[in-house]
């Protein structure tokens, strides 16, 4: 499979048909942006996990028989990590709704979906794009992919991922029954 055949995967795999069609430049940068940690410590390491859902991605839909050195951090692309991290999420803590449509919620959250090809500014999308990565959205999540508004006492900025999904999904769905984190 060629690099273009796998970018097409993804976006047939994650993106909706909407996005697919209006924000090829927002689409093209995600996948030519890396993802890179930007928490440290214990919280950093769990944050860790999210490059290798983009990196199992990339096996599943591009190479089934790729192999993994787990000696080392993958290296992936914004694209590849958000929807591998969409699809676990979605298995796993947000069983209501489809990668699609978390796509498409958690790129309104991040004020990228403004950003289709009619509108694009490659400097205002890198701008929240860093904001997102280096965890300078606000404390309650506000410009993150999942702002709350019931958690006043945690600091979105220091949660990993898969915590800030739980705490999002908790708010935004009266009917999820989820456990509180022991670090509330």
């Amino acid at each position: 499979m060629t690099e273009e055949e796998y970018y097409y995967e993804i976006l047939r795999f994650c993106v909706p048909w909407y996005m697919r069609q209006h924000h090829k430049q927002l689409l093209i940068k995600m996948h030519e942006t890396n993802f890179f940690v930007s928490l440290k410590g214990r919280v950093g390491s769990w944050e860790e996990g999210r490059l290798w859902d983009g990196l199992y991605l990339r096996r599943d839909l591009s190479d089934p028989d790729m192999d993994i050195d787990y000696s080392k951090l993958p290296t992936v692309s914004v694209l590849e990590m958000w929807c591998g991290f969409l699809r676990r999420a979605c298995g796993d803590i947000l069983p209501h709704d489809s990668e699609k449509n978390m796509f498409m919620f958690t790129m309104q959250n991040l004020r990228l979906w403004d950003y289709d090809d009619d509108h694009y500014n490659e400097k205002e999308v890198d701008r929240i794009l860093m904001r997102w990565l280096k965890r300078n959205y606000e404390k309650n999540g506000q410009g993150s992919p999942f702002p709350v508004r019931g958690f006043q006492d945690i600091n979105m900025r220091r949660v990993d991922l898969w915590q800030q999904a739980d705490m999002w999904w908790q708010e935004n769905d009266p009917d999820y029954e989820l456990y509180r984190p022991s670090w509330e």
